[in-house]
């Protein structure tokens, strides 16, 4: 999967010029809750799983909110839950790990056609980013997936309940190998591969428009570093 946390890298950057400056239907099952199948897998072809990921895709909610579990290999950065929301031409993405052992929580936020990373620990901070290159990031890796189905040779799976609800489930196959679930509205519910795993813990289909508020007044990573405060 080549999942770029886009926010803990950049974390490690203003952690770095600060050293130098001195709802819902939230259904649950329990994190990262492995469960039984609940029916054998659909005998279909590869071509049929491919149509039949397309309409899921055709059919993802345009509003949503979905927390994911992470597990990765370790390291110096190490992100353990995603939540991402998206509601028109907003999405927003929470982050939560560690970086060098410090537990943090920070964010991306894509409003319209601007983009800023933003963080309330250890203070409240926003900063203005490249729009493209957050907007291009990927944050869980299906894109990768879901861009290129005609490279795989895909197979059914049995369906999962995740989060409450139930999943259809696939795998991917080509130099490497993916499995991957969606709700029947098109969420992706949970993906793996051999480097990192992601398993939705809740989902809702309602996001209040107050999760796209800026949590401080953004500025430029220039002015940051220089100590102003933007007017």
């Amino acid at each position: 999967m080549k999942t770029k946390i886009f926010v803990f890298l950049f974390l490690v950057l203003i952690l770095a010029v600060s050293c130098a400056k001195t709802e819902t239907k939230n259904a649950g099952t329990a994190s990262g809750q492995k469960t039984e199948a609940q029916a054998p897998a659909p005998q279909m072809t590869s071509e049929d799983a491919k149509a039949d990921i397309t309409a899921l895709m055709e059919k993802r909610a345009k509003e949503y909110k979905i927390t994911y579990e992470l597990s990765t290999a370790s390291g110096p950065q190490t992100v353990t839950e995603i939540t991402m929301a998206f509601k028109g031409n907003n999405k927003r993405i929470d982050s939560t790990g560690s970086v060098n052992g410090a537990e943090m929580t920070n964010s991306v936020f894509i409003l319209s056609d601007k983009a800023y990373l933003c963080t309330e620990q250890p203070q409240k901070m926003c900063i203005i980013t490249n729009y493209q290159e957050a907007k291009e990031s990927s944050f869980t890796g299906s894109e990768d997936f879901e861009n290129n189905l005609f490279r795989y040779n895909i197979q059914a799976l049995p369906s999962r309940t995740i989060a409450g609800v139930n999943a259809k489930c696939y795998r991917l196959v080509s130099q490497s190998t993916a499995d991957i679930c969606y709700s029947n509205d098109g969420i992706i519910l949970h993906i793996k591969t051999e480097q990192a795993e992601m398993t939705a813990k809740s989902y809702s289909t309602t996001v209040p428009d107050s999760l796209f508020v800026l949590p401080a007044q953004p500025q430029s990573i220039e002015a940051y570093q220089a100590g102003l405060v933007p007017k």
